[in-house]
């Protein structure tokens, strides 16, 4: 008998997206920034920021901000401090709009485009330094019509090793598994990132740091700073676009933390995965 198709979770509302105490105060980092109707590029642009403009509001969980009136912002194009976007130090946005940035992923690919949709044609280490000009929608186009996700850059380079970290010891699959394993049975928590309770993408960076590798907190984060491989192997990341994240089990099957009313469990992976990531 053919198993019983496993339905996806429902993509959240910009409403159920939001995380404890999140509320944020940030500037924009690019010349221009887009301000749309709801929580990613696939919303309409309602209007304009410039670099240095200051913005309020609640972070979600996808690493968007959430303004009054409805408003929202890429929180990947913006800054903690309204001092940055302007800083002629050369880390940061210079008067010609030339920022120089340093990679924080084990690998960054470089697209050919402005964004994830666009093809792959190298990578860059951690640590490697990157100039180019700020695009609007918080990406880096460097020289020969290559692109690079500000997402996974660090102004300093010092602090380009933070993003994602492997212990000297690393991590084994092993290990990864055991700790998913470990919490099978912990009830879903919206914003959730411990054994009291996990939402996706925070069982997965819980997971990973108990085994000696920190990731981002957000799926968009995690998503961009793991290596896309074409077929996953066992305690790899898979992918169902930005909003859904889950550990690979092998032969199929995943851990992950699926949404309200569910807990952590080993299921079959279910259809609409978008890619699969490796780490460290």
């Amino acid at each position: 008998m053919a198993p019983t198709a496993v339905q996806p979770p429902a993509a959240p509302h910009a409403e159920a997206m939001l995380l404890p105490s999140t509320r944020v105060t940030r500037y924009v980092a690019v010349g221009i920034a887009n301000v749309r109707s709801g929580p990613s590029t696939g919303y309409r642009v309602v209007s304009q920021m410039r670099r240095g403009q200051r913005v309020s509001g609640t972070r979600l969980s996808n690493g968007w901000i959430r303004m009054s009136g409805g408003r929202y912002i890429s929180g990947s194009i913006l800054s903690g401090s309204h001092r940055t976007p302007t800083s002629t130090s050369g880390t940061s946005t210079r008067s010609s709009g030339t920022v120089t940035r340093y990679v924080t992923a084990s690998l960054g690919n470089v697209r050919s485009g402005p964004g994830t949709r666009h093809g792959v044609v190298s990578t860059l280490s951690r640590g490697s330094r990157v100039s180019g000009t700020a695009t609007s929608n918080g990406w880096i186009r460097m020289s020969g019509g290559r692109y690079i996700s500000g997402s996974i850059l660090s102004g300093s380079s010092s602090s380009s090793s933070r993003s994602v970290s492997r212990a000297s010891t690393g991590a084994s699959t092993s290990s990864v598994i055991a700790e998913a394993r470990r919490h099978v049975g912990t009830m879903y928590l919206w914003g959730g990132a411990s054994p009291a309770g996990f939402d996706c993408s925070g069982f997965v960076q819980y997971v990973y740091g108990k085994v000696g590798v920190s990731l981002p907190r957000v799926v968009a984060q995690q998503r961009a700073v793991a290596r896309p491989v074409s077929s996953p192997r066992v305690g790899d990341l898979v992918f169902w676009g930005t909003w859904h994240v889950a550990i690979y089990a092998g032969n199929g099957y995943i851990y992950d933390s699926g949404r309200a009313g569910l807990p952590v469990q080993k299921r079959r992976m279910f259809s609409g995965v978008t890619g699969y990531g490796r780490v460290g």
